[in-house]
């Protein structure tokens, strides 16, 4: 028991997040089934113009689509990987920064760039999960360095492994959701970019 207590308090910050993405998609299901999927859609995705003052402005980043299971479901599993990952090695307040911080900025880019790549983003929480994927790939990238003789399977394998996935999973999500899905992706690709330049805008402050 004390071992799982432990585990717990050095990934708090992620379950909490964790908790917080499942409560708030219960809320908008909430919404959806008691107002009906117009109020729902006005409340938590972001209007295309000129439904430009709809609260979707600040809770589309945070939100998930209403109509796939599936999506709450791997994000959820994607932020617990990333961000089981990272706390006990970056601070948790800092996975919340990169969750919220880049989820918000991706949305709007995504957003603003529009003309562009012709996909709207209403529903932008899986770009910052996505974003702290990429960001905790290369921010713990010498864990993949870290090699030990034979395969044990013990907290230095399991992190080694991890550490492997994310920085592998970084450029064939990118492929993917830029090239091979069937309709391209801006929130995710943008939020994994802006993870990767996160990563790179912290080693060059250190330089300073």
């Amino acid at each position: 028991m004390g071992v799982v207590l432990g585990w717990v308090r050095r990934r708090r910050w992620t379950l909490y997040l964790i908790v917080f993405f499942l409560g708030w998609y219960g809320l908008q299901l909430s919404v959806l089934t008691i107002f009906g999927e117009d109020v729902a859609q006005w409340w938590f995705y972001f209007g295309k113009p000129p439904d430009t003052l709809s609260p979707g402005i600040i809770f589309g980043p945070i939100s998930h689509d209403m109509s796939n299971l599936t999506h709450i479901g791997g994000n959820v599993f994607f932020l617990f990987i990333a961000g089981g990952f990272a706390e006990p090695y970056i601070d948790g307040k800092k996975i919340l920064y990169v969750v919220f911080g880049l989820g918000y900025l991706g949305t709007y880019l995504a957003n603003v760039t529009a003309l562009v790549h012709q996909l709207w983003m209403i529903a932008g929480a899986s770009g910052g999960i996505l974003a702290l994927w990429a960001y905790t790939g290369l921010k713990l990238r010498h864990k993949a360095y870290e090699y030990q003789s034979g395969l044990t399977f013990s907290r230095d394998d399991l992190e080694q492994i991890t550490a492997v996935l994310l920085i592998l999973g970084t450029p064939v999500f990118l492929l993917h959701e830029a090239v091979l899905a069937a309709q391209f992706h801006s929130g995710h690709v943008i939020g994994l970019i802006l993870g990767c330049v996160y990563v790179g805008y912290e080693e060059y402050l250190k330089t300073r």
